[in-house]
Formats: structure tokens, sequence, C-alpha cells
């Protein structure tokens, strides 16, 4: 970590990205206060995190929604003397509206900059974008990328003259490089909960769409890497971390992921799942009209469910872009090594589900935090 920052300031601990900061900043010796929406999100985390040195962790309380609970962190952001200020709070569904994610993806970091530039003017600010909403024909596929690059858009026109800013675009987040560890189960992980469990007949995309999928402890390298290069710049500075041509074609990850299914239910002695099919729109629904008279009609509809809730994760392909990283890195041991930690972590906390029965429910009703 950079020298001069030992004190950091994050929001979203309880998330993927910002869990795995916290557990590597405070590894690193920093001090950290973390900010929950919620004492619930705190000893949720604390269960997940028992090896954590808790004694580095200043817990502060306030739904970033709401401004008079975010002012009140005025004084003790003040005492706690930051370095850094890291935004990584959001509400990543790829289903809501833009005036429910706008509350926290848009509001939240005005609220956050905001109480950053009056309680520590001229700090250091980073927040995390995603890498879909910068295509070059300016289109958004859903609200959630419309209100991150609305939050970026408003960020940096309100205090790119008070605070240095960071930007971080990742595409789809995984498990760490090395370990396959990560804290909340979003992006590729549906995919792999509806393979184990869900029983689909078929996901709806576009086999050759390449599906681009970064391991978070790259976030954090950039995250570091960025929060040198806001002390030099005069003007806010953007990295986009992705995987750009290493990137996997769908019908690749999901052969990926069925062979680690495959290789943890032997290991298990359990029957591996039914082969998922990826089919186009049009196809679908065609077996959609169809699947009545042959008495599929539930499995149809739950693999319509299932990837409409993956919809962000999918139909990026109506609207493919080739992500350029601006720091690019090779996945160590090559794409299918490091995506096959990631798969492994995701069975690994959930084998005792994985041991039980499964039908065509399952995929709905778990939860995206680890076990």
């Amino acid at each position: 970590m950079n020298p001069g920052i030992n004190r950091i300031v994050i929001t979203g601990t309880s998330g993927a990205i910002g869990s795995y900061l916290l557990r590597r900043f405070v590894g690193a010796g920093a001090q950290i206060a973390a900010i929950f929406s919620r004492p619930e999100s705190l000893t949720k985390l604390r269960l997940a995190l028992p090896d954590l040195d808790w004694t580095s962790v200043t817990p502060l309380f306030a739904d970033l929604c709401h401004d008079d609970q975010v002012a009140g962190l005025h004084d003790p952001i003040i005492d706690f003397a930051p370095d850094l200020f890291v935004h990584a709070a959001a509400d990543v569904s790829w289903t809501k509206s833009s005036a429910q994610l706008g509350e926290l993806n848009i509001g939240g970091a005005m609220r956050l900059a905001d109480l950053a530039a009056l309680a520590c003017p001229g700090a250091r600010f980073i927040m995390f974008s995603t890498a879909y909403a910068h295509r070059p024909d300016g289109i958004v596929l859903n609200d959630y990328e419309l209100t991150k690059r609305t939050a970026e858009q408003s960020v940096c026109g309100a205090y790119a003259g008070r605070l240095r800013i960071g930007i971080i675009r990742p595409s789809l987040v995984i498990g760490d490089s090395a370990t396959g560890w990560i804290g909340r189960f979003n992006g590729l992980y549906p995919l792999v909960r509806v393979m184990a469990f869900g029983e689909v007949p078929c996901l709806i995309g576009q086999r050759d769409y390449r599906v681009d999928l970064v391991p978070v402890d790259w976030i954090a390298d950039d995250l570091e890497w960025l929060a040198g290069q806001i002390d030099q710049a005069s003007e806010p500075v953007v990295t986009t971390t992705a995987a750009g041509s290493q990137s996997l074609r769908l019908d690749e990850l999901l052969a990926v992921v069925a062979n680690r299914i495959d290789i943890f239910c032997t290991r298990h002695g359990r029957p591996p799942p039914k082969e998922v099919s990826i089919i186009t729109r049009r196809q679908f629904d065609f077996l959609m009209r169809a699947s009545t008279s042959w008495d599929m009609e539930e499995r149809f509809e739950h693999a319509k469910r299932v990837s409409e809730v993956m919809a962000g994760y999918l139909n990026h392909a109506e609207g493919a872009i080739d992500l350029v990283a601006t720091r690019p890195r090779a996945y160590p041991g090559g794409g299918v090594e490091v995506i096959g930690r990631a798969v492994d972590h995701w069975l690994d906390c959930h084998a005792e589900r994985m041991a039980s029965p499964r039908n065509v429910h399952w995929a709905a009703g778990l939860d995206d935090a680890p076990a």
C-alpha cells in the first residue's frame, strides 16, 4: 500500500469489493473506518471474517441514501483523519429501475463526496463504477449502467475542484486469482448457481460473446496504483480493470464451470447436474410456445426467470464491446485456471447444499453471500 495512506474510509465493506479491500488493507497494517448501513451488516461480516484484526476497524453507521445520517458522520470522520475515501457501496441489480438504483448509486456517491469535501478538503476520493457504462455509441443496456455513469459525471462535475478523484471501472468481478476467495457472489456466480442447482434446460445468450471477468485482487492492485496517480493529477483519473483479450467466450466459460462442478460432484459422490445449453432469444421464444405441449412449461419458465435475473450478464452480447484495461496483465496460469478457482470457492461454500437433492426452485432461493 502507498506508504502515505494508512487511514482509509470504506463504504460497501460487506460487498464483494469492499470486503476484499478490508481484508487486504487491514492485513497491510492500515486503520479502516468502515461505513455500514446498519449494525446487522457488521455482525454478518464479523462472522464471515473471523480471522480479521477487528481492532483495526472503526465501524460507523449511516444509510448513504439519507442526508441526515451521512451528515452525522462529519465529526467522526474528522476525528478519524483519513488519508483516503473509498466508495465501494452500490446496488448492483440489473433489474431495478433507475429511480430505485439512483438513491444509492448516484445519491450515495454524492453524499459521500460532499462529506469528504467538507470534513477533509482536498482528500483522496476513489469511487467504483462499471466498464460497461461507457460504450463508444453512448448506449447503456440497463439502469444499473445508467446510474453508475451518472454518478461519475455528478461527482466529477461537483467535486473535481475540491477532491482528488479517482474512478475504477471494473468488468465482472470474480474471486482472488490465487485463492478464489470473494466476499459476495455476484456477476459470474448466478451462472454457477443455476448450473449447479437449477436444472434449467437452457440459458438465453450468444455462444461467441466474450465474457470479461476480472479477479478482485486486480481491482485492489489498481486501487493502490490509482491512489498514487491522483496525487499527481490536476483532474479526475479513470482506470478500467478488465481481462480484455483474455476473456473467454460464453460457451468456453460454461465448459469451465461445468467441468469444476463435475469434479466436485465426483469427489463428493454426487451425480453431476444436467448440461445447460445456450440458445438465442428467437430459439427460446419458439421453445416457450412449444413447452406446454411438451410438458416442459415450468422448466422453461424457470429458465426465463433465471435469464432475466442474469440479463446484465448475458445481454451484454447485444451491445458487446471489447474492453481495454488501463493496466493490462495476464491471468496467472490462464483464464481457465483462475476462473476454475473462483468456481471451486463457490462450490466449497455451498458444499452442504450441494449434498442435498436438487430441484428447479433452488437457484432462486440461494443467497448471494458465502455460507
